[in-house]
């Protein structure tokens, strides 16, 4: 009975580490607030969850949330033609250099791949946030 009860309790920590690996295995956005008032800074962090080495560049997208759906807002900066690379388990933050004026509900998006000479490797990754009314 207690070799059934060993082979029970390996097997469960298994299991928990395939779940465990299946779910954190993605690079995540986040934000260093939620609301903010236009004319403050806003920063991303991205957060390589993955086993790989992840690239991007400098390059984001913001859209507002309008009518039911996202629409792409202009943004007057350019970019550096700079590739990074974020090895596993690692974090990058980025000054977001454009913070929409107007009050409403926004996102980032950011493209990021696991391979550069593979496009169909590249994954967006999205964050939200809110610009209030000062």
């Amino acid at each position: 009975m207690n070799s059934r009860k060993i082979i029970l309790a390996v097997l469960i920590v298994v299991i928990i580490i395939i779940v465990y690996v299946s779910t954190n295995n993605s690079p995540q956005l986040s934000l260093n607030v939620d609301v903010i008032s236009s004319g403050d800074d806003l920063t991303i962090t991205i957060n390589n969850r993955s086993w790989n080495t992840i690239y991007f560049g400098q390059k984001y997208e913001i859209q507002r949330y309008t009518n039911n759906e996202w629409e792409t807002i202009y943004i007057p900066d350019g970019w550096e033609d700079i590739a990074y690379s974020l090895k596993p388990r690692k974090k990058f933050e980025q000054v977001i250099l454009f913070v929409p004026s107007e009050p409403g509900q926004y996102r980032i998006l950011k493209e990021v791949f696991s391979d550069l000479s593979d496009e169909e490797t590249a994954k967006i990754i999205i964050a939200e946030f809110t610009v209030s009314k000062q």
